[in-house]
């Protein structure tokens, strides 16, 4: 099971994506709204479509990053379910920006062996990703570029993951993911540090608590500070917490889906989440 976990973990930093669904009836589209409970202003609303085999076909977000004003996602699968193209669309109408590029994924017995991105916004050279594995399948390597690679680790005890980023043969990034499984309850630590030789310092630990389904209850984010050469960019939790404590209250559908979230950060009610579910016939 704690491989299971390790390897679910190791989708997600490759493709950005990880949605829950119900084991019973597919759904067909969700639509995520989150206002303020305070202000009651819309903050940010997510549309997810689904395929029949409850892959993640097209994601449109509005508001979710400051820089852009909607991103839209494509994603495309072969016959065996395989995510072989994905296509990435922003847009800043007030800034007149807009960002465009596609990936393609290659295939080796089922693990992907390579990924093509082609950036037709700023960066016009294709980036290219070699994946290689360990004997077990893990995944071991990611190489970009000759002087920026990943290199993942797995202590003997299993539930433990290292990722780290090399730039110039020099270690620029660490992120260490402990997983543990305890009843029907998944509780995951993420520590992560930059280094200078990324072109900035910081710190940060995160505590992540879900139940059987899947579903976030507890998120815990210790305060981190960002810095950049001497100066700082960014500090979270605010100035007098140490932690960031949020938990997640749901109400569900029949199907066992959630349909409302409320988030409460430090005890405090901030943010109600309205999930209006499509399912197939």
């Amino acid at each position: 099971m704690l491989n299971k976990i390790i390897k679910n973990f190791i989708y997600i930093l490759v493709f950005g994506i990880s949605f829950s669904y119900s084991q019973t009836k597919k759904i067909k589209k969700e639509i995520i709204t989150a206002s303020s409970i305070e202000t009651n202003k819309i903050l940010y609303t997510v549309s997810i479509n689904y395929n029949k085999n409850q892959k993640v076909t097209k994601k449109v977000e509005t508001g979710v990053n400051f820089s852009w004003e909607t991103t839209t996602k494509t994603f495309f699968y072969d016959n065996k379910n395989n995510l072989i193209k994905e296509c990435f669309y922003s847009n800043n109408t007030k800034a007149k920006l807009d960002f465009k590029d596609s990936t393609r994924y290659f295939y080796d017995n089922g693990k992907t062996v390579k990924r093509i991105k082609y950036n037709q916004g700023f960066i016009k050279t294709p980036e290219i990703m070699n994946y290689h594995y360990n004997k077990d399948g893990l995944l071991a390597k990611q190489f970009i570029s000759n002087n920026e690679y990943y290199v993942y680790k797995y202590p003997k005890n299993d539930t433990v993951s290292i990722v780290t980023k090399n730039y110039d043969n020099q270690v620029c990034y660490d992120l260490v993911t402990l997983s543990l499984k305890k009843g029907d309850t998944i509780t995951q630590r993420i520590f992560n540090k930059y280094s200078r030789q990324c072109g900035f310092n910081s710190n940060s630990k995160r505590e992540s608590i879900y139940d059987g389904e899947g579903k976030l209850k507890v998120e815990i984010n210790e305060i981190g500070y960002y810095y950049y050469e001497n100066g700082l960019i960014s500090k979270v939790c605010g100035e007098e917490k140490k932690y960031c404590y949020n938990y997640f209250e749901y109400k569900f559908d029949a199907n066992n889906n959630w349909i409302e979230r409320k988030e409460f950060k430090n005890n405090s009610p901030a943010i109600l989440s309205k999930r209006e579910l499509e399912y197939y016939d």
